[in-house]
């Protein structure tokens, strides 16, 4: 536990002192607001690309070779290294303290070179051989925890974040998204509900960042999809492999609550639903099932467009039960020209996979 404070305590309190020195010597964009956090910092030194590692990659499983690594890039890539290690372990043998601390001492002397007038091996010292309170270790506990180590996909991201911003409308990309259960209903509506383009950009990428890299890459799929080749091609090039998400989406791995069935259904085919049917009869219907009320139908009606008016059906379906959903279907089948969606939609195959996919946009929430 002493072994975890005190390398917790360096990784989360020291470095930062030492990065910002390395970047402010740079003459990086530090703002006055620029939090100490390591994913703004870390973020930082992949946007500027000046130090890059010696392998060329800033994301690696391993440690950097303390003989032939020893870059600023390197540095910081020793700085991940060790923050994932404290974020994995709650415990730190003697052996890996050791260690760890013979790798640290090493950044900090290299680090003095470069600003002599920094007493950083003497901080580290102190560190290392100060005395701490009980509750040292419960506090470096959750400081590390909260420390968000950035994926690379994130960089990219951020890298054009303001030509993405600028240049894209996200109606169909979120038709996209949603087919593939990679954005929920709740995360149309909170990207929905701005008013500006921008801001409806920023709230989309804010949640792709906040997820993984497989709503990555359903993303850069979808931007290609929508007809965005240039920025899907900008954000997919010189992505370094990483390790891949390793969650399991096993159904016992599921919390009490899980996405319905019918709800994963209907987001599985929300394309085909959107940019296929004609919604006056299908929300006659509902309305005569007491499924829909006539103010849900002025709300549809509102929309200026027939994918529009459809996507404000589908927004209404995703918030109904399980019988909304099978009325949908009669009134599907009502129609022959809709027989051949409805037996799709009833016969879409629904993984544990897709379940835990969609799950997750509502716990990211």
């Amino acid at each position: 536990m002493l072994n975890y404070v005190r390398l917790a305590k360096t990784v989360t309190d020291l470095m930062p002192e030492v990065m910002v020195e390395q970047l402010k010597s740079d003459a990086f964009d530090l703002t006055e607001n620029t939090r100490l956090t390591f994913r703004s910092l870390f973020t930082s030194f992949q946007l500027q690309n000046k130090h890059k590692p010696t392998t060329g990659e800033w994301a690696s499983p391993m440690c950097p070779n303390e003989d032939t690594e020893i870059g600023v890039g390197d540095d910081v890539k020793r700085w991940r290294f060790i923050l994932t290690e404290l974020k994995n372990h709650s415990k730190i043998s003697e052996e890996s303290f050791v260690a760890l601390e013979k790798v640290l001492a090493n950044v900090f002397i290299r680090s003095e070179k470069l600003f002599e007038s920094y007493s950083f091996v003497s901080k580290y010292q102190k560190i290392m051989t100060g005395t701490f309170e009980a509750n040292d270790y419960d506090f470096y506990l959750q400081k590390v925890k909260h420390e968000i180590i950035p994926e690379t996909f994130e960089i990219n991201i951020r890298r054009h974040y303001q030509m993405i911003m600028q240049e894209i409308s996200v109606s169909k990309v979120l038709d996209q998204m949603m087919t593939h259960c990679r954005l929920s209903i709740e995360d149309r509506r909170h990207i929905e509900h701005h008013v500006k383009q921008t801001e409806q950009n920023k709230a989309l990428l804010d949640i792709i960042i906040d997820r993984n890299r497989s709503t990555f890459n359903i993303f850069i799929d979808a931007l290609r999809e929508s007809g965005y080749d240039d920025i899907a091609e900008l954000l997919s090039c010189d992505l370094e492999d990483i390790t891949v998400d390793t969650r399991t989406a096993q159904m016992e791995g599921l919390s009490a609550w899980t996405v319905p069935l019918h709800k994963v259904r209907l987001q599985k085919n929300y394309v085909d639903i959107i940019s296929t049917i004609k919604h006056e009869a299908i929300v006659d219907h509902l309305i005569s099932c007491e499924l829909l009320t006539i103010d849900d139908q002025q709300i549809i009606e509102a929309c200026p467009a027939q994918t529009e008016k459809n996507r404000k059906l589908m927004d209404r379906l995703l918030h109904c039960g399980e019988k909304c959903f099978m009325e949908f279907l009669n009134a599907l089948r009502s129609d022959d020209i809709y027989a051949d969606l409805a037996n799709q939609i009833e016969q879409t195959d629904v993984t544990s996979i897709d379940i835990a996919t969609l799950q997750g946009c509502y716990t990211k929430m």
